[in-house]
């Protein structure tokens, strides 16, 4: 089956619905007009003048047939053309409008009567047959031009008072058929404007998304054995309308648009989703990896070239109604999102691994919506330490999900789905009331040891947080200073107002802000230097590399760097004394790892958190 593309413009479509057959019709009308003339030639070939007749009869013929040709090929001509084509239209209504004249003597009364029903239904079928929004007005008035001049023609002929009152009432019947033809075309033409705007994206002109599940639909009805379904995205398109502006953004919709269209086969839908995702449905084979590199040409914003990778998600289901209904979109834009998720610039096609980890995450995300409610995510805790004297300096509170029958989650498996969900900012209000709940309690109170709460970079877009905060410390009497929010490097910081307005509100409380990963995923130099972090967590990727050659400098550089610019680093996963050994020699004074501490229960570990670690490096096993 091949997929109609949407047409380029609704005129277009206006036609198509008025005369499908209009060239078909052409012909016909064409033939009729010969006919008509070559039957009048042989009727009144006895009883007119000769030569005229001959004149006539050619006339018609010749301006009949040049105008067919020239209403097909200039339609929307508005030009020299157009012009043409109508001064060829009333030409031949003219020549049409004089047979009467010529008949008028050698006809009876009877035959003129049959000559006019014949002309005024003839009339009228080539009105409507004809009609189009470009054509349709000059049509009306050619129409009713000779259909008139055959009623005054006959009318003076038959000399008939009650004839005469039928043939005008049939004139005014002509008349109203011709108004009416362009009240329809009016009506018609809106309703498919209004059909092709629910199918037709206004910025791409590529198809919506109701037209892509359509057209899926469509394919399983005209028997495919086998639907094909892609999710195409750009790669950091957020990034582009960030740095080029929106303008540039929209022209760059459009030139991926486009790109698509011509490279996936013509009997594949194209369309666009929404934002900056695009979909593909079709039943044949077709190998995607040819699109995810593509250079934007922005013609109209200074010759702009942006070169922007695609990400690509594909997934191949039989072909019936419940699954294209059902799984189609649903797995292809799950693909995409492992696509994503692994690095980008990719075609990902979804496999039964993969629709098993998606189903996974479906199932996952209403157990731990649930849980998040029934207060099954729970505060675990790893101490911080100083590595001179042993001391715990700090203490990092873990979310863990502990479930009914006992079972322990880690927080990479529940937390992406919890964030999926948009109910980060949720567990990271819980996690900051335990760990001001807890730096009030007794074992902590008069502890100088400072909490680290992780939370989502979401989270700073909610302009309560400060308030929320400052709330809690002043109940519990804590000091803002204790605490400590900490966001992963896993996440990009915005340069958003609202988001540099919180973070400006938790430092003019005294809150801490800390900046966690550093040396990985987003984390950066720009960014360390940008936002106000009083703390710095150190990667595991830089206390793991330490006998790499060059590792040492490495280390030793962002210890300056950061120690330099007043900040407290902390450096991540101290699992052997080795690592210990390299992250002092660098210029470090604190961390955390299996090394000194596991996480356990926050209950447990401020039960402990007065006891010393280490007394020296020596003492570590």
């Amino acid at each position: 089956m091949t997929l109609k593309r949407p047409s380029d413009s609704h005129d277009a479509s206006v036609r198509e619905v008025f005369s499908n057959q209009r060239d078909f019709l052409g012909n016909l009308i064409a033939l009729g007009d010969s006919a008509v003339a070559i039957g009048a030639v042989i009727g009144l070939w006895n009883y007119v003048d000769r030569g005229q007749l001959l004149a006539w009869s050619a006339l018609i013929i010749l301006t009949s047939c040049i105008w067919e040709v020239c209403s097909r090929k200039y339609a929307d001509d508005a030009g020299a053309h157009g012009r043409l084509r109508d001064q060829l239209g009333w030409t031949s209504t003219i020549v049409w409008a004089a047979l009467p004249w010529m008949m008028i003597q050698s006809m009876t009364n009877g035959t003129v009567v049959w000559i006019l029903v014949f002309v005024v239904v003839f009339a009228i079928a080539t009105d409507l047959l004809y009609v189009t929004p470009s054509d349709a007005p000059a049509i009306d008035y050619m129409v009713l031009a000779y259909t008139l001049s055959y009623l005054l023609a006959f009318s003076t002929k038959l000399q008939l008072l009650p004839m005469a009152a039928v043939l005008v009432g049939g004139a005014i019947f002509v008349a109203v058929a011709s108004a009416w033809s362009n009240v329809a075309a009016e009506l018609i033409e809106k309703r498919i404007e209004s059909e092709m705007r629910t199918k037709l994206d206004a910025l791409t002109g590529l198809s919506t998304r109701g037209a892509a599940v359509e057209a899926a639909e469509r394919l399983v009805r005209d028997g495919a054995e086998i639907i094909h379904c892609a999710f195409i995205d750009i790669d950091d398109f957020k990034h582009l309308n960030d740095n080029h502006g929106y303008d540039v953004g929209d022209a760059a919709l459009q030139s991926v648009g486009h790109f698509i269209r011509q490279k996936v086969p013509a009997d594949w839908l194209v369309a666009r989703f929404g934002g900056d995702e695009f979909v593909a449905v079709g039943s044949t084979l077709f190998d995607f990896t040819s699109l995810i590199e593509t250079a934007i040409h922005l013609r109209d914003h200074g010759d702009l070239k942006i070169s922007q990778s695609l990400s690509i998600g594909l997934t191949s289901i039989p072909a019936n109604l419940q699954t294209v209904q059902t799984d189609l979109f649903r797995e292809a834009s799950a693909a995409l999102r492992f696509a994503k998720r692994f690095g980008k610039h990719q075609v990902m096609v979804m496999t039964d691994e993969l629709r098993s980890l998606e189903d996974s995450k479906i199932a996952l995300g209403g157990r731990v919506g649930a849980a998040l409610e029934a207060g099954e995510i729970v505060p675990w805790a790893q101490k911080v330490i100083n590595f001179d004297t042993g001391e715990v300096v700090g203490i990092e509170l873990l979310a863990r999900w502990q479930q009914a029958d006992g079972t322990l989650t880690m927080p990479d498996i529940f937390v992406p789905v919890i964030e999926d969900q948009g109910r980060g900012p949720e567990l990271g209000l819980i996690m900051i009331t335990n760990a001001i709940e807890a730096l009030a309690h007794p074992h902590l109170r008069d502890q100088s040891i400072f909490v680290t709460i992780n939370i989502s970079a979401r989270h700073l877009y909610h302009r309560h947080l400060p308030s929320e905060i400052f709330g809690l410390l002043k109940r519990h009497n804590v000091a803002p200073e204790r605490v400590v929010l900490e966001i992963t490097g896993s996440q990009h910081l915005p340069a958003s107002p609202i988001w540099r307005e919180t973070v400006d509100q938790l430092r003019a409380l005294g809150i801490g802000l800390a900046m966690g990963d550093f040396g990985s995923g987003y984390s950066s130099m720009q960014q360390l230097l940008e936002f106000p972090f009083t703390h710095v967590k150190i990667d595991r990727v830089i206390t793991q590399a330490h006998e790499r050659p060059g590792a040492a400098d490495l280390a030793a550089a962002v210890a300056a760097i950061t120690s330099g610019s007043g900040m407290i680093t902390i450096v991540e996963c101290i699992d052997t004394n080795n690592q210990l050994t390299s992250m002092q020699k660098s210029g470090y004074r604190f961390g955390q790892g299996f090394l000194f501490h596991r996480p356990e229960p926050l209950a447990d570990v401020m039960a402990s958190v007065s006891s010393p670690i280490l007394t020296s490096t020596q003492d570590v096993n």
